[in-house]
């Protein structure tokens, strides 16, 4: 019988226990593990104290379990709906089975019965067995009634769940007859079952949540002191107790502000939560975020307003342009990205810019404005033209004849430091629009983003011109544009690099080889302010990286970044890049993967590796292999600290793990993500792991996935899980042809994949 008190209380120690709400594409979570959610009652009938009890009207949550070793038959629990009453049973299941409190009762058995999830004339014993008992761990039904009818030795109650939303009869006779002997806890809406109020020994009243409860689901939300000046007002105005069915409602309003950089509040914002509390204290989804929005604009001091991903479209922009126009405040940051705007929408956007003179970003990026979009947007830009520094609209279908209207403001954007164009198809035709417009108003430009833009070499010639003008730029990104080796002669002939303060470059995927790397790294050599550098997935080979580590040896030490990833290097490419890496003491990223490193080259790499503020190393695909893991683990024993490691698609195996966690010995590893996905690992070499995972001490996500260790390694797994510190955030175990028992480990890790 022991065995079977277990197995149901293992089921429901691992239940999910948290309330999630997804608002507008973010997802927030409430865990009853870390806020205290446990309401009052008031007791309304009660039959079943006695004389020596104390008798009270007010009880708090144990009160329940007191009640477990009293004689009753029934116990009807009342609430209101969205008062949280299914939280409040996965509350006292969830303390039950994991001997949470000391008010938790020995010797009792609880069984769930939802009766939301029940089908409609289905056999209690049947829905007993389904919502109690892992699909793995069911037991004969004969069992559970042989158990449940003649075991004297635990006490066992039935939690009935939603009896109100219940139209079986089967159940509702149940539960008003005395055939089934067991006692009974029955939660249910306000609902005037009168039968029912007779049958029952105790009747109590769900009181609803406490200031301090209140303040705690705010806390997840605001900061602490912001959750209390809230609560505060709303105590003053209103019952001291809150529905948690409002929370989705607070959570839309709180996560407005959080969107907001200045979270001011004045002081007529209180009252117009609490009225809008007071009025729609159940969530109502037809409350709508342009509603929401306009009572917001009128009560919040702010600068910056952030609507990104949000779906407003077109008329929900219409609506919101009439609550900006009369906004009395000064805002200085709008950002629309990925609102699902259109061409149709840009006549309210241009009567919103008319009234904010002091706009300093603006972001329409990932809408489809396209050139009549852009057409309209062009002129309203004038009317910032003194203030506007960061300008954004990335993938938004502005096409090259889209340029040609952008530019005729251009040219009086006097003040504009970033410009983002990315992911659009302006061609040459409108790179060349650009590079015209850029004379000596635009001399502190500072960032130029134009990725993806379907640039070629021809275009080069005009930007690397017009690159001279611009004294504070500090960040080019070019990725994505097939601008070859003849693009990089132009920038190396034209671009005269040592008179900036180039602070970031990006060049990924432009199709330059050994020959532009070589150029690219003359133009290197007269700056000294590298801070980033990312040129991954070029063809630039050993020979290129020869000249490319020759540069960043002699000016390039302040590099935090550097990413050379598919480069199609090999050992004497990793060899000369040993020689560079010991001059990068700033480093903090080092991506190197899907290149043919091998052992060799990564012990040279390890061996200068001595930036200590390295924090990522990406490794993947990189073709280590047994030896590898031993070069990792004795870098690992002596200076690093590194936070991420990515070893995916290695042939570590057994081997290779064994002498990476024996070389570790006693050392603490900061790792945060490891990723040994595809590395050929076995059952031995997961025990291996188990054994040395008490020295990662903040391990975050660890993914294992795509290694054909099977069930052999899942006690190894528990006990890996078990060795760490803290609850492990992401496992991963994709593609290990686990059985069906993987799903023990969901109770050591907050996220598990398989």
């Amino acid at each position: 019988m022991d065995k079977l008190v277990n197995l149901v209380k293992k089921y429901h120690s691992g239940h999910p226990r948290q309330v999630n709400l997804s608002l507008h594409n973010e997802k927030l979570i409430f865990s009853p593990e870390n806020i205290n959610i446990l309401p009052k009652y008031r007791i309304i009938k009660n039959l079943v104290t006695t004389n020596n009890d104390k008798q009270e009207t007010n009880v708090e949550f144990s009160f329940l379990f007191d009640l477990c070793g009293k004689d009753f038959k029934k116990v009807l629990i009342k609430g209101v709906r969205g008062i949280g009453k299914s939280f409040q049973i996965k509350k006292l299941l969830s303390i039950w089975a994991n001997n949470e409190r000391n008010f938790s009762p020995v010797n009792v058995l609880f069984l769930l019965v939802d009766l939301k999830d029940a089908k409609q004339n289905q056999d209690i014993f049947d829905v007993i067995l389904h919502q109690n008992f892992h699909e793995y761990d069911r037991i004969p039904k004969e069992t559970i009634k042989h158990f449940l009818l003649r075991s004297k030795e635990f006490k066992t109650f039935l939690l009935f769940d939603g009896f109100d939303y219940s139209s079986s009869s089967y159940f509702k006779n149940l539960i008003f007859s005395n055939k089934l002997d067991i006692p009974m806890f029955i939660w249910s809406r306000e609902i005037q079952f009168q039968k029912l109020d007779i049958l029952c020994d105790v009747i109590v009243q769900i009181e609803g949540l406490e200031k301090r409860q209140i303040c705690q689901l705010y806390t997840c939300l605001v900061s602490e002191t912001a959750a209390y000046s809230i609560v505060e007002f709303l105590e003053k105005q209103r019952p001291k107790t809150l529905r948690l069915s409002s929370i989705p409602l607070i959570a839309l309003v709180v996560l407005i502000l959080i969107r907001i950089e200045e979270k001011l509040l004045n002081k007529d914002f209180f009252p117009v939560l609490n009225g809008i509390l007071a009025k729609k204290v159940d969530y109502n989804p037809d409350f709508t975020y342009n509603q929401l929005a306009e009572t917001l604009l009128e009560i919040i001091y702010f600068e910056s307003l952030d609507l990104s991903q949000i779906e407003l479209g077109n008329s929900g922009l219409t609506n919101l342009s009439s609550s900006l126009s009369i906004s009395p405040y000064i805002i200085r940051v709008l950002n629309f990205s990925d609102c699902a705007l259109e061409e149709a929408a840009m006549d309210a956007f241009k009567d919103i810019l008319k009234h904010f003179s002091h706009l300093e970003e603006l972001n329409l990026g990932w809408n489809n404005i396209g050139v009549v979009g852009m057409k309209k947007v062009s002129p309203a830009l004038l009317d910032v033209r003194s203030t506007l520094k960061i300008f954004k609209i990335c993938s938004s279908q502005i096409e090259k004849f889209g340029v040609q209207y952008f530019v005729e403001s251009f040219v009086e954007l006097n003040s504009l430091n970033m410009l983002d164009f990315s992911w659009n198809k302006i061609e040459d035709y409108g790179l060349n629009l650009i590079s015209s417009s850029i004379n000596k108003n635009h001399y502190h430009l500072k960032s130029l983003k134009l990725w993806k833009c379907n640039i070629s070499s021809k275009g080069m010639l005009n930007l690397s011109k017009a690159l001279n003008y611009l004294r504070y730029l500090n960040e080019i990104d070019l990725s994505w544009n097939d601008i070859g080796d003849t693009g990089l002669q132009f920038f190396h002939d034209y671009f005269y690099i040592d008179k900036t303060k180039l602070m970031i470059l990006k060049l990924t995927n432009c199709g330059f080889s050994d020959e532009g790397a070589k150029l690219l790294s003359q133009a290197l050599l007269k700056t000294i302010f590298l801070e980033e550098l990312q040129i991954n997935r070029n063809k630039i080979e050993d020979s290129g990286i020869k000249s490319l580590a020759f540069s960043l040896r002699m000016t390039n030490h302040r590099l935090k970044i550097l990413n050379i990833s598919s480069c199609h290097f090999g050992v004497k490419g990793s060899i000369e890049l040993s020689k560079s890496l010991h001059f990068l003491k700033d480093l903090e990223e080092l991506y190197l993967g899907w290149n043919k490193i091998e052992d060799t080259g990564l012990k040279y790499i390890l061996e200068h590796l001595f930036a200590k503020k390295l924090k990522i190393l990406n490794l993947k695909d990189s073709c280590l292999r047994e030896t590898g893991g031993l070069y990792l683990g004795e870098y690992f024993a002596t200076n690093n600290k590194l936070e991420e490691l990515y070893l995916e698609n290695n042939e570590l195996g057994e081997k290779g793990i064994n002498l990476f966690c024996q070389s570790l010995k006693e050392s603490t590893v900061y790792l945060k993500n490891f990723n040994l996905a595809k590395c050929f690992i076995t059952p031995k070499a997961v025990d291996a792991l188990s054994k040395k995972m008490i020295n990662f001490k903040y391990l975050e996500n660890f993914d294992l996935g795509f290694n054909d260790f099977g069930p052999e390694a899942l006690n190894s797994l528990i006990t890996l899980l078990k060795s760490l510190n803290t609850k492990l955030k992401v496992l991963k175990l994709n593609s290990c042809n686990m059985n069906d028992r993987i799903k023990d480990l969901s109770y050591h890790v907050c996220e598990l994949y398989y």
